[in-house]
């Protein structure tokens, strides 16, 4: 059983409910209607996320951690979301990048006819 919230439950031998954890992040919202030819554009808000410690962000999600220093400069992750069309379609995509324009142009390769209101 999949709950909304990602979890994923099962159950044991003995009838009992296992929780066998959640996918990591949020899931990506693209409909499929933003790929047929001449599609108009989406217009979307981009914002980097907030965290309560350096796993989740501040709705609860789980986007993992590295101890690598490394890495440290592209952890921030970046949530592109608005409507799209008159039938008001919610669309979500998240990506991680160092920076802004980073994240706009990982967010264009999964949404090839993106915009951004700033």
């Amino acid at each position: 059983m999949k709950l909304e919230s990602g979890m994923d439950y099962g159950t044991g031998p003995n009838g009992e409910k296992i929780c066998r954890g959640a996918k990591m992040g949020r899931p990506d919202i693209i409909p499929p209607c933003l790929f047929e030819a001449g599609a108009e554009p989406v217009k979307l808000h981009l914002q980097r996320l907030k965290w309560t410690d350096h796993d989740y962000d501040q709705g609860g999600a789980y986007w993992g951690h590295s101890n690598d220093p490394k890495e440290e400069a592209s952890k921030d992750v970046y949530l592109a979301w608005g409507k799209w069309s008159d039938n008001l379609v919610f669309v979500q995509v998240f990506v991680r990048a160092r920076n802004r324009k980073t994240a706009k142009a990982l967010v264009r390769g999964k949404i090839r006819n993106a915009k951004f209101f700033h």
